[in-house]
C-alpha cells in the first residue's frame, strides 16, 4: 500500500496504476518502489525451502481455487522429470509441507472447513511470486496435466459419496499407486458438506467440466456442473464459468440423459440469478420446465426429480 501510495503521489492516476498492476507477472516489479522491495523480502523466505517445499509452493500457482486443501500438494510434487524424484507423497506428508509454507508466511491459514480439514489460501502478490516461479519450472507442462487428472479422481470419489448410485456410471477411482495412503476418510468428510465444497472449490470445479469435457467424459461432466449454482466466486470470470455449462449441456446430450441436462439448467439458471441476470435465467427455467414436462407426456408413469421440482 505505501508502495503504491507512494507512486499516486508521484502523479500517476488511480486509474493508470491499476492498469500497470493489473498483468500479473508485472505486478510485484511495479510495487518495487521507493525501497520496499517486496519480491526481494518474499524471495529470502523462498530460499530458505528446501527444493521439495520450493516445488510445492510455485506449483501452487496452477490452481484454480482462491482457496485449497493440503491433498492439492499430491499430484504438484509427485509430477517429476526426475525419476528420483517421482516417490508417491502420503496426504500426512502434503500436510507437513503445507504447515511449512505457512510457517514461512507463504501460505495463509484460511478457515477450518466442516470436514475438518485445514484450507488455507495464498495472498495475491505471495501469488505473483510464485507464477514467476513457476514459469522457471521445467516440469510444469507435466505437472498440470498430472494436477488435472489427480482433480478428476478426487472430483469423481467425491460425487460418488454423495450419491453411491453414481459408482456403476463414473470411471475414476483414486487409490494405489496413486495414492499411496488408504486412509481415503478425507473425501468422506468433504461429502458430507456437498454445498460447502462447491462453493469453495468453485473455480476447480469449473476447470474440471472443462477438463472433463475435453476428455469425453461426458457423465462426469455434467454431474460436476449440477453441483454449483448460486454459490458464484467473486474471483472468477462469469464468462468463464458460464461457458462452462454450455460444456455440460452438451455432456449431457451425449449421455443421452435428459434430467441431466435439466438439473445443469437449474444451476446455470441459479448462477445467472446470482449475476442479476434474471431473463436469461427465466430462459434457463423455462428450457428445464418444458423438459420435464416432456418427460412426463412420454412416460405417464414417470415421477419428477426432485431437481425438476
Amino acid at each position: 500500500l505505501r508502495s503504491a501510495g507512494e507512486q499516486v503521489a508521484q502523479e500517476k492516476t488511480f486509474e493508470e496504476l491499476a492498469d500497470l498492476l493489473r498483468p500479473p507477472e508485472r505486478r510485484l516489479v511495479q510495487l518495487d518502489h521507493g525501497g520496499h522491495l517486496m519480491a526481494e523480502r518474499i524471495r529470502t523466505e523462498y530460499e530458505r525451502l528446501s527444493d521439495r517445499d520450493k516445488a510445492a509452493f510455485r506449483r501452487l500457482a496452477l490452481l484454480h481455487s482462491a482457496t485449497f486443501l493440503p491433498w492439492v500438494l499430491v499430484p504438484l510434487i509427485q509430477a517429476s522429470s526426475d525419476v528420483a524424484s517421482q516417490a508417491l507423497v502420503s496426504l500426512d506428508e502434503a500436510s507437513n509441507i503445507m504447515t511449512r509454507l505457512a510457517e514461512a508466511q507463504l501460505v495463509q491459514f484460511a478457515d477450518r472447513d466442516p470436514s475438518g480439514l485445514k484450507r488455507y489460501r495464498m495472498h495475491p502478490l505471495i501469488w505473483c511470486f510464485a507464477y514467476l516461479e513457476l514459469h522457471r519450472d521445467p516440469d510444469r507442462a507435466m505437472v498440470d496435466e498430472a494436477l488435472e487428472s489427480y482433480q478428476l479422481d478426487v472430483i469423481t470419489e467425491i460425487l460418488i459419496r454423495i450419491n453411491p448410485a453414481l459408482e456403476s456410471c463414473l470411471a475414476r477411482r483414486l487409490g494405489p499407486p496413486r495414492e499411496v495412503s488408504r486412509d481415503l476418510d478425507w473425501l468422506n468428510r468433504i461429502a458430507r458438506n456437498p454445498g460447502y465444497w462447491a462453493r469453495a472449490e468453485y473455480g476447480s470445479l469449473v476447470s474440471a467440466i472443462d477438463a472433463s469435457f475435453l476428455h469425453r467424459e461426458w457423465e462426469l461432466c455434467w454431474r460436476i456442473a449440477a453441483q454449483l449454482g448460486s454459490g458464484v466466486p467473486r474471483y472468477h470470470d462469469p464468462n468463464d464459468y458460464l461457458r462452462s455449462f454450455d460444456h455440460a449441456l452438451v455432456a449431457a446430450k451425449e449421455s443421452q440423459n435428459v434430467v441431466g441436462q435439466i438439473r445443469v439448467l437449474l444451476a446455470m439458471a441459479e448462477s445467472l440469478v446470482s449475476l442479476e441476470r434474471y431473463a436469461e435465467a427465466f430462459v434457463a427455467w423455462q428450457q428445464a420446465d418444458e423438459m420435464g414436462m416432456q418427460l412426463g407426456a412420454d412416460d405417464p408413469t414417470y415421477i419428477p426429480h426432485e431437481a425438476q421440482v
